[in-house]
């Protein structure tokens, strides 16, 4: 993950492991869920949680040539120590 100031500037970069949860919800649409643990660069040993739309997902091409892009409204969370 690369971090930026205010003023778009690289300020660093971080990395995290864990997993992520794909879901779809009662009206069709698909919410993608990651919840990791950064273990580099600023936040290191924090917890991340993101939430984010997939609107433009087709689980189609998960089968076939894969995903490779998606777009959609989300929310990113680094929890305290």
């Amino acid at each position: 993950m690369r971090w930026e100031d205010e003023d778009g500037h690289h300020t660093g970069t971080s990395y995290f492991t864990g997993g992520m949860t794909l879901s779809r919800r009662p009206l069709g649409e698909n919410v993608g869920i990651v919840v990791a643990t950064i273990t580099s660069g600023d936040f290191e040993g924090r917890e991340l949680v993101l939430l984010s739309a997939r609107l433009t997902i087709d689980p189609l091409k998960c089968l076939t040539s894969g995903v490779r892009h998606v777009e959609g409204p989300g929310a990113l969370e680094v929890l305290p120590l």
